[in-house]
């Protein structure tokens, strides 16, 4: 006895059977789980806390990289607005000097004369008054790439040649002082605009006396070119902006390793209860 039955029958068969096949399928998955509420509650409790460590992990990542953008930006602007500030002291400082007197300071022994110490001390006044202000010293231009020292506000004959002045405990070439006639080359073009015109640095300006934001203006002149710069450490300048943002870095920077910790943690629970439940 045989029996036949065509394969699209049968087929057909199939897909009419398909859905008590599933309904079943998820009958036998219902009791197992009712059955075994441990195992329920488990996977419920593990699928919660990974959900919400997810969302947590990446609020805490957008807030993170939000608040750095934000930082980065107003660090710009800071600087740009300080530029400005220190290229306005700048121009103020610069009338007060004359050719005459500059004219005179050329060599180390100038520093001893009285035209020297009357324009040391109004490069004292101008850096004294001015919260924040490091530097303050006046350049003659030599080429297009060289420049020498005029003055400075913190060199004198009376003031050690190396001091520290950065306050890190090392005397080294960024302590030294200087004198008219010391020869300085920029590796900085942007730093010879200013005895053409007021100007303030675009980009952080760093030689052998560290980092800094400058402003620089030119002072008037008939035989030679001369400015004076004004320099503020770029320590200081981010010292400020970073004291506005630490709470906040802090804040996400723990937010986000714990978060993530825990994450990887019940994930590492996770898989050893599944491992569990398999043997």
């Amino acid at each position: 006895l045989a029996v036949d039955i065509r394969a699209s029958k049968l087929s057909e068969l199939n897909k009419q059977s398909r859905p008590l096949i599933y309904l079943i399928l998820a009958a036998i998955i219902l009791l197992f789980l009712t059955l075994n509420k441990t195992l329920l509650a488990w996977l419920w409790k593990i699928s919660s806390i990974r959900n919400a460590l997810v969302t947590a992990i990446a609020c805490t990542t957008i807030a993170f990289v939000g608040t750095y953008a934000i930082y980065v930006h107003t660090l710009n602007i800071f600087q740009s607005e300080l530029a400005k500030r220190l290229t306005s002291i700048a121009v103020t400082a610069a009338s007060q000097f004359n050719e005459n007197d500059l004219d005179r300071l050329r060599f180390a022994r100038d520093m001893k004369t009285d035209t020297y110490q009357r324009v040391h001390q109004k490069l004292v006044e101008i850096r004294d008054s001015n919260e924040g202000v490091r530097y303050v010293y006046i350049m003659r231009k030599i080429d297009d790439e060289m420049t020498e020292f005029v003055a400075d506000a913190d060199s004198n004959y009376d003031i050690p040649f190396l001091k520290d002045d950065n306050s890190d405990g090392v005397l080294d070439e960024a302590d030294e002082g200087v004198a008219p006639g010391v020869r300085y080359s920029s590796p900085s073009q942007e730093f010879y605009e200013g005895f053409n015109k007021p100007h303030a640095d675009k980009q952080l300006f760093t030689d052998q006396w560290g980092t800094f934001v400058s402003g620089q203006a030119p002072i008037l002149s008939e035989k030679e070119k001369y400015m004076i710069e004004v320099d503020i450490y770029v320590s200081d300048f981010y010292s400020d902006i970073r004291n506005k943002f630490r709470f906040w870095f802090w804040f996400f920077g723990i937010l986000l390793s714990f978060s993530t910790g825990f994450f990887f943690l019940r994930r590492s629970e996770y898989r050893l209860g599944v491992m569990k439940f398999k043997i």
